[in-house]
């Protein structure tokens, strides 16, 4: 089936490349999101560790 009708009127569907490409660049775009989060993870531990070894421990 390569058209839908709604309301009467016919909406032609998206081919298989053009969903292909819309999942591919949602897998990307999740991906992305992923990697900046462990890289914020990451300067945030390495924040903590400086300002840990910074501190002057008292005895």
């Amino acid at each position: 089936m390569s058209n839908a009708y709604r309301f009467g009127r016919r909406i032609s569907l998206p081919s298989t490349r053009q969903i292909t490409h819309e999942l591919r660049q949602m897998i990307a775009a999740g991906r992305i999101k992923a990697l900046e989060l462990e890289l914020a993870g990451l300067k945030d531990a390495a924040s903590a560790k400086l300002t840990a070894a910074n501190v002057p421990v008292r005895s």
